[in-house]
């Protein structure tokens, strides 16, 4: 997965938003601590913080998957709403000290 993410990377940024937002789809609806689930989020986590900003050049590949989880900060399910926390504190630890969330995002 890691490999075909890298290629369309170099291809189509929106692509690769496109196949991390149906990843995100399938781990918010898996409740359970899965070892598959939790490689999953894993990799979700780590893979904007492993990628250059230049991926998108308006913001971080980061705050466009925040902006994906933000509407389900809420859900009725508790299950969804411990994957939405745990991946927003993933994203949020594994940004460096330089990173910036957008204005818009923190509103």
């Amino acid at each position: 997965a890691l490999g075909k993410l890298r290629t369309w990377s170099a291809q189509d940024p929106g692509t690769v938003l496109e196949a991390l937002a149906e990843a995100l789809q399938h781990v918010l609806v898996h409740t359970k601590r899965d070892p598959a689930v939790e490689r999953l989020v894993s990799f979700l986590v780590a893979f904007p913080a492993t990628q250059a900003e230049d991926l998108f050049a308006d913001s971080s590949l980061a705050n466009h998957l925040i902006e994906l989880l933000l509407p389900y900060h809420n859900a009725k399910d508790k299950g969804v709403r411990f994957r939405v926390c745990q991946l927003l504190t993933g994203f949020m630890n594994s940004l460096g000290e330089d990173a910036e969330i957008s204005d818009d995002l923190f509103e």
